[in-house]
């Protein structure tokens, strides 16, 4: 079994998924986990446990998990990005980091940049 190191994690709000960045080997790899039948009624616990199946995505904390499904949850209701993860922010008092300059498509990005990283 390889050594896996993570180094991005993220959110696909226009077609649900996550994103991860890890290294394997030496080598950078991604993977995109699709989100599939999930709305806004969707238990995220659940969800969130299902999810972490996959080797990659062991070393994330569940709770990290649970608060990007929050904010994809919180979208296919209507919210804004912005409101959803205010809403995450609020109703969990965690510790959620946002970069407003980010190069990941997580929030929506469509940039040239962002399709060449994903």
């Amino acid at each position: 079994m390889s050594h896996l190191t993570l180094t991005k994690f993220g959110i696909n709000i226009k077609v649900p998924c996550l994103l991860l960045e890890y290294k394997a080997d030496k080598k950078l790899k991604q993977l995109v986990m699709p989100i599939r039948d999930f709305n806004g009624e969707s238990n995220v616990e659940s969800v969130a446990r299902d999810l972490k199946r996959k080797e990659a995505i062991l070393q994330i904390p569940v709770e990290l998990i649970e608060k990007m499904l929050k904010i994809l949850q919180g979208t296919l209701k209507g919210l804004s990005l912005n409101e959803a993860i205010d809403k995450v922010n609020v109703n969990d008092n965690g510790n959620l980091q946002i970069n407003d300059g980010c190069d990941s498509p997580a929030e929506g990005d469509t940039s040239e940049n962002s399709k060449d990283f994903w």
